[in-house]
């Protein structure tokens, strides 16, 4: 019997031995696979900070594109500003035109009783006004030429910044198509070394969800970037509404200079009918030479407005070809109908190119018109000189004929005096009367040269006249070819522009469509390719479902294979434990192994340990961070479906940690349970095993209304047999193992990431002891028993402070914030990416703090995406009146209307509102009134300030907005539950602190609370702004270390 003992013990050892051994190996390639998986990790984070750095980069970029087209859109104001004062100064030149045209009727009517001299020198001193105000205008002109040719270079400037803006973003999705590639690679890696060993399938899961996380957040980048081609496409669009715009403004000045150019001719015409022929022809060839002026002014607008038109059009086409770049296939028909819209416009602008050319025609035909009417009017001009011309020689042969008879007349008269003198001659006084004849003869003779000399000088006037008359007709001829010259110029000139025009227009279309041609084939190949690799993806994800499937089976079979082994050798341990008693060596032998199992279960806990971090990491990493004030603004908006296919990937991934996790531990339990030795009673007869420790099974909590469902509850089937008792004081745990394994077929299927965390983490308190007391050992607990998170993990007695109905008063006098940031609007965006309808409804309990802030009369319009428009009222005392806008409410009621994503808008209730804008918000309407709004929101929304909002934002929200902010690395090592309530028989609200885990706010009755916290009605908000005062009930130090995290979160001093 001794030998057959000695026997059975030997070969104990030697199986138990072996078995020791076989474990250390396992455990050495589990701790080698743990680091290679350790390095796989750290690399994915840093593909992953590289994506997010360059995806900061591209929103910066962004931000700074959206700054210079908002500096385009003033530059687009100012201009349209100076068109509008070109008009008015035209109009005003106009009138002074009108204005000289009277004075000139006036001195026409003045002139027509003066002399030829006299008009010909006023003829001449006008003409030289004229040809001044020529000149004026032309150097005006030219002026104007120039600050076109200037702004045409800043124009093309901002169009090649925005070129390269799009090209880098290219660059951009190129690089994360890459990082795709690559991710898909090492995603083919990893699953092919999940063929090595079996063991390693946790690890590799764990591995493969990681990187199907990182794979879904590139996949939210470049859905982030479809987002900002959308934006850019939408930018376009209202490019476009501008281009038509000015074209109206164009065709409505054009439509203003042809009324102008009439009222002119009109004018012109009743001038010429009522001027004298003279005074009529200079002045027709005057204002001839003003209209062409001014024609020729039209002209330079109008090619201007046409080059201007030419340079939109380009920078259009450029700006749709360089989006278009970063299109796929899903954007066929999106590319159809802006092609559409692009063919529409263009036959807008041929139509209003041809109506120009019309327009132009019809100019250039009175032009010709009014140069055939001054050439009928100079032809007449020049007869009826020549007529004057005749006449006045006709009056000259007069006066020299009537000089002739006056000579004559004086002949008589001297011979008269002669036959007087010679018959005084006998008179006495005969010289006196020879003096006196001589003295008439003298002063007959001075007349006489006297009115030669005026005759001289008339026929000298009459021939300086002819002189003049005749320069003045040959400048005419001069004026008329010249102006002639300028016409047929004109018309060339005019010609050769809508011909290269034409032929730009042509070679524009002919190269887009081109364009257009290459980019639907690259479209068309990317996206076979794209659906290949989908079909492949999808097959390698099926077979490598069916080979998980297959070794989770294996792995199954495996373990019920080593269970029965495991039994077998417990019964020779059992043997081996009786001759143990006479033999002290085999003792030795067997507290070795025990030794062995014990470092081996150390290990295991480490390693677990290890998984433990690797799950506050991901949930953290899945949380981030609340926002301080140098985080850059949150995104425009969340694409349709992006943010929750990222939480759905990172809720994937929690989940099969989760059960990564239960399924090590129940390896653990399997392969390294101890055999503890029953304690002697002294008597020598081995003592009666003790009763098992009977333990309760926590289901879900009663009344839980905020994520909370069943935890994985234990099989209440073999309770007994968990204890059963075994001869020779052996006992040990065999239901433990298929409990820890299958813990995650036991875990309903709806189940959050956060319950299943909370349940891995209990199963592993519970299996974690490595060295329980007798009467309380785990050997004696009914293996599935899971404790509930509100009791696991409680603080030592030390640091547990109860109190009873303690007064807790205000903790701050004022605020202090040496450094503000908003902590309101990022808890709001974060509850907006897992609720949007949630976090809409927040957001319209929330507009009344800007009537508090504000304290003036607004009204305007607010919709946030999915959810219906709302008509906001702000009062001057401080109320608000919200309602949903109505289809009959009028436009112009509303100072404006603003239009954004709960994430956005998040800003306009919480605080930390951008000063030039905060992306993603479209504001329409009275923009200094949009900005007075701003301006009150841009201070964060302090926590006081929400007790203002009694009634309308509720106890459990108000905690879920101030617990998002918590960073979950400040509750590392706390595990408690506190139960707030406002008044004496209000509901409470609990807030969950799980160590390392994101604080949980949720209504129901948890097991166990650590304290209570109540507050008068209405007083919350105030008492967690550090200004109220509340009772607590129970531990001091548990609500103490809760508002300190609070504080931290809020950025409050003290």
């Amino acid at each position: 019997m001794a030998q057959l003992r000695a026997r059975r013990a030997e070969l104990s050892g030697d199986a138990l031995r072996d078995y020791a051994g076989e474990v250390e190996a396992e455990l050495t390639r589990a701790r080698a696979e743990l680091d290679a998986a350790r390095d796989q990790r750290a690399d994915l984070a840093g593909q992953l900070k590289q994506a997010e750095r360059e995806l900061r980069a591209s929103r910066q970029n962004e931000h700074a594109e959206t700054a210079r087209r908002t500096e385009l859109e003033e530059d687009t104001a100012a201009t349209r500003r100076e068109a509008e004062e070109e008009v008015v100064e035209l109009r005003r030149v106009l009138a002074a035109r009108e204005h000289r045209v009277a004075e000139l009727e006036e001195e026409l009517s003045r002139l027509l009783s003066s002399g030829v001299h006299e008009r010909l020198h006023e003829n001449q001193q006008n003409v030289a006004r004229l040809e001044r105000a020529l000149a004026s205008e032309r150097s005006t002109r030219e002026s104007a030429l120039r600050d076109l040719t200037v702004e045409r270079e800043q124009s093309q400037a901002e169009v090649t910044l925005l070129q390269h803006e799009l090209d880098r973003r290219g660059h951009v999705h190129d690089a994360v198509s890459r990082q795709l590639v690559e991710l898909r690679t090492e995603l083919d890696v990893t699953r092919a070394q999940l063929s090595v060993d079996a063991g390693r399938t946790a690890v590799a899961e764990a591995v493969l969800a990681d990187l199907g996380n990182t794979a879904a957040q590139l996949r939210s980048q470049l859905t982030d970037l479809e987002t900002e081609r959308a934006e850019l496409l939408q930018q376009l669009a209202t490019a476009r509404a501008e281009v038509a715009q000015r074209d109206q403004l164009l065709q409505a000045g054009h439509a203003a200079l042809l009324a102008a150019e009439a009222a002119q001719e009109q004018l012109r015409t009743e001038l010429r009918e009522a001027g004298a022929a003279l005074r009529t022809a200079a002045s027709d060839a005057a204002e001839r030479h003003v209209r062409l002026q001014a024609v020729e002014q039209a002209m330079g607008a109008a090619e201007a407005r046409a080059r201007d038109l030419t340079r939109r059009l380009e920078t259009e086409r450029l700006q749709r070809v360089q989006a278009e770049s970063a299109l796929n296939a899903t954007v066929v028909e999106e590319r159809d109908a802006f092609q559409r819209a692009i063919d529409a416009q263009r036959a807008e602008f041929d139509a209003a190119i041809a109506s120009e050319r019309q327009a132009f025609e019809t100019q250039m035909a009175g032009v010709r018109d009014g140069v055939a009417k001054l050439r009928d009017r100079l032809t007449t001009t020049q007869a009826e000189l020549a007529a004057e011309l005749e006449a006045e020689r006709a009056a000259r042969s007069a006066a020299e004929q009537q000089a002739a008879a006056e000579r004559a007349a004086r002949d008589a008269a001297d011979e008269q005096a002669e036959t007087e003198r010679v018959a005084r001659a006998t008179a006495e006084q005969q010289v006196q009367n020879e003096y006196a004849a001589r003295v008439r003869a003298e002063q007959a003779l001075a007349e006489r040269a006297s009115i030669e000399h005026e005759i001289l000088q008339g026929v000298a006037e009459l021939r300086s006249e002819l002189v003049r008359v005749r320069a003045e007709s040959e400048k005419s001829v001069a004026r008329e070819a010249h102006l002639e010259g300028l016409v047929g110029e004109l018309v060339t000139t005019t010609d050769a522009l809508n011909a290269e025009f034409e032929r730009e227009l042509a070679a524009l279309e002919a190269e887009q469509e081109q364009e257009l041609a290459g980019q639907r084939a690259q479209f068309s190949t990317q996206l076979s390719e794209l659906e290949n690799r989908v079909v492949d993806l999808r097959e390698q994800m099926g077979a490598a479902t069916v080979d998980m499937v297959r070794k989770l089976e294996d792995e199954r079979t495996a373990r019920r294979r080593a269970e029965a082994l495991l039994t077998q050798e417990r019964e020779r341990a059992d043997l081996a434990l009786e001759a143990a008693e006479t033999d002290a060596d085999e003792d030795d032998v067997v507290a070795q192994l025990r030794s062995e199992i014990k470092r081996s279960e150390r290990q295991n806990t480490l390693a677990e340990e290890r998984i433990v971090e690797l799950e506050d990491e991901l949930e953290q990493a899945r949380i981030g961070p609340p926002a301080t004030a140098t985080d850059k603004p949150a995104p425009p908006a969340d694409p349709a479906g992006s943010v929750a296919a990222v939480a759905a990937e990172a809720d994937s991934v929690i989940i099969d940690l989760a059960r990564a996790a239960a399924r090590l531990r129940g390896r653990k339990a399997d392969d390294g349970a101890p055999a503890v030795e029953r304690p002697d009673t002294g008597s020598g007869t081995p003592a009666a095993p003790a009763a098992p420790r009977a333990t309760e099974s926590h289901g879900a909590e009663p009344g839980a209304a905020e994520s909370d469902v069943d935890l994985a509850k234990a099989p209440a089937a073999g309770d007994a047999a968990a204890a059963t008792q075994v001869p020779d004081a052996v006992v040990d745990e065999d239901t433990a193992s298929p409990a820890a394994a299958d813990a995650e077929s036991s875990v309903p299927a709806g189940t959050p990431p956060a319950r299943l965390l909370e349940a891995s983490r209990r199963a592993s308190r519970r299996l974690d002891d490595p060295e329980p007391e007798p009467a309380e050992s785990i050997l004696y607990t009914r293996p599935s028993a899971v404790a509930d998170a509100d009791t696991a993990g409680e603080p030592d007695a030390d640091d547990v402070e109860q109190v009873e109905d303690f007064e807790l008063g205000a903790r701050l006098g004022r605020f202090e914030r040496p450094d503000p940031h908003p902590w309101l609007a990022p808890a709001i965006g974060l509850l907006a990416r897992r609720d949007p309808r949630v976090a809409a409804s927040v957001i319209e309990a929330m507009i009344p703090l800007q009537a508090a802030r504000l304290q003036e009369d607004l009204a305007y319009d607010m919709a946030i995406a999915g959810h219906p428009e709302l008509r906001v009222e702000l009062r001057r005392d401080g109320t608000a009146v919200i309602a949903p806008r109505d289809a009959d409410d009028a436009a112009d009621s509303a100072s404006f209307r603003i239009v954004g994503s709960p994430v956005a808008l998040s800003v306009y209730v919480g605080g930390g509102a951008a000063r030039r804008g905060t992306p993603g918000v479209a504001i329409t309407g009275r923009k200094r009134r949009a900005k007075a709004l701003t301006r009150v929101m841009r201070e964060p929304v302090v926590m006081p300030e929400l007790a203002l909002l009694a009634g309308r934002l509720p106890s459990l929200t108000l905690l879920t907005l101030l617990v998002a902010t918590i960073d979950p690395a400040e509750t590392r090592g706390d595990h408690f539950t506190l139960a707030f309530a406002e008044g004496d028989n209000a509901p409470a609200v609990h807030v969950v602190v799980a160590s390392g885990l994101p604080v949980v706010a949720r209504s129901g009755a948890p097991v166990h609370i650590a304290a209570t916290v109540r507050t008068p009605v209405g007083g919350l908000a105030s008492f967690l702004g550090g200004q109220g005062a509340a009772r607590v009930n129970g531990d001091i130090n548990a609500v103490g270390r809760f508002l300190a995290w609070a504080d931290g979160a809020q950025g409050l001093d003290g």
